[in-house]
């Protein structure tokens, strides 16, 4: 895949298929020479693909395709500044491996809904950020069950252990290929029935799968010698580990208003970065790439908040079939209910955190540009109802007009880039509201 694609925002990754996602990762990779130099072979990682796209669920947003969409996200960040020049190799192959795997078996139900259920997970982790830790107090990329979905019947969660019960083998879980990623040693076969069999197949398969990332042998204590003869250091996959755990639980909301507020304090000189503030970078790079959608083109970032208000409403119909309090909003598909929660999404979560990385890099003032003209068409349907309404109209823009006015009002990618830092000029806002309104009058 060509590399100017990836480093503009208008891939469309809901359209894509998966062999399709699957390229879109391993370019990523190849662009920085990850496989030359950390020692894995490409086939390798899209096998490693296919095994994570199977840890995904068929949700409307938070899928496989959502996982390559960040790691894009991210691959633009990288690229288009002085950010992947600042990074180590293992840094770099960290933030991808943490997009890609961050959302690995989401519920498409948000850590209040496991709270409110009193969920096996939520009583697990006393209520504390229920889909981003794993047991023995080690963090894991979020939204992974207690053990294998695959060792249980139907995908139920697994019930609480008993007491004194052993612990189901640990390997075949994927807090995500971080054991993998440095541990081919050849699991010892159980000694059971048809799922035990099959369980110990799996784990072969996925350790071959992941060999390429994986030492043949052990040649000292604190080293290893990789698939391709080179001798790769123990803490460069400790390291690996760590940064990518440290980024995949930067995307918890919970931590946000925090991670923001620690970015904008941070020295925008490259020479000043301690270690701390390397990680600090790198999640607050995963982080933004998660919430990057309000950044993308308009038609495709039309398609990503139809899914986002998908899956709302399909928290919000569970949580009121079980009792649960439940936010009337959230059962709303209308476009001015979506309208609304894009606006003020925008406002309060995603631009804070952009404009707050875009001080770092300012390249990125385009992206940003784009994401305020997709904010001045969702104010514009706003506005265009309550006029409607104080007018006496019976209904609002219809599905049509309103996304004819998405498509149409905003600028492209090459407008945004001109005098980016400028802002969305009068010229510009006086279009948006035109083209709105014909739009609109075509009913």
């Amino acid at each position: 895949m060509d590399i100017s694609r990836l480093q503009g925002w208008d891939l469309d990754m809901l359209a894509m298929a998966d062999e399709e996602l699957h390229t879109v990762a391993l370019t990523c990779m190849n662009t920085f020479g990850l496989p030359d130099k950390l020692g894995f072979a490409p086939a390798a990682f899209l096998t490693l693909c296919s095994h994570v796209r199977e840890r995904y669920r068929p949700n409307p947003y938070h899928n496989y395709a959502h996982a390559i969409s960040v790691m894009q996200a991210a691959f633009l960040v990288l690229t288009t500044t002085d950010a992947g020049a600042r990074l180590k190799p293992t840094s770099l192959f960290s933030i991808l491996l943490a997009s890609l795997f961050h959302d690995i078996d989401h519920p498409a139900t948000n850590n209040a809904f496991q709270v409110n259920s009193g969920s096996h997970l939520a009583l697990l982790y006393n209520d504390q950020s229920v889909r981003h830790k794993t047991p023995r107090g080690q963090p894991r990329p979020p939204h992974r069950a207690a053990a294998d979905r695959r060792c249980t019947p139907n995908h139920a969660t697994p019930p609480p252990p008993r007491a004194g019960a052993r612990e189901p083998p640990r390997g075949h879980r994927l807090p995500a290929a971080t054991r993998s990623l440095g541990d081919r040693s050849a699991p010892r076969p159980l000694r059971g029935g048809t799922r035990a069999r099959a369980h110990w197949r799996r784990r072969r398969e996925r350790a071959r799968a992941l060999a390429a990332y994986a030492p043949v042998r052990r040649c000292a204590p604190v080293r290893h010698r990789c698939a391709r003869g080179r001798v790769r250091p123990t803490q460069d996959r400790t390291a690996v580990r760590s940064e990518m755990l440290h980024c995949i639980l930067a995307t918890d909301m919970s931590k946000h208003f925090e991670l923001v507020n620690r970015l904008k304090t941070l020295s925008t000189s490259a020479e000043a970065h301690s270690a701390a503030d390397q990680t600090l970078l790198m999640e607050s790079i995963v982080h933004a790439a998660d919430l990057a959608n309000p950044l993308l083109e308009p038609a495709v970032s039309l398609k990503w908040a139809d899914a986002v208000l998908a899956e709302f409403n399909q928290q919000a119909r569970l949580e009121q079939e079980q009792g649960l309090p439940f936010d009337p909003k959230m059962l709303k598909s209308d476009r001015v209910s979506q309208a609304n929660l894009n606006r003020g999404f925008i406002d309060y979560i995603v631009a804070p955190l952009w404009q707050a990385l875009a001080q770092h890099f300012p390249q990125l003032e385009g992206g940003i540009k784009q994401m305020m003209a997709n904010r001045a068409a969702w104010d514009k349907i706003i506005a265009d109802d309550k006029a409607e309404t104080d007018g006496g109209a019976a209904n609002a823009p219809t599905v049509r007009a309103v996304s004819s006015a998405l498509s149409r009002s905003l600028p492209s990618r090459a407008q945004t880039n001109t005098g980016a830092e400028d802002g969305v000029s009068d010229h510009e806002g006086d279009t948006l509201h035109e083209a709105a309104d014909e739009a609109a009058g075509q009913d």
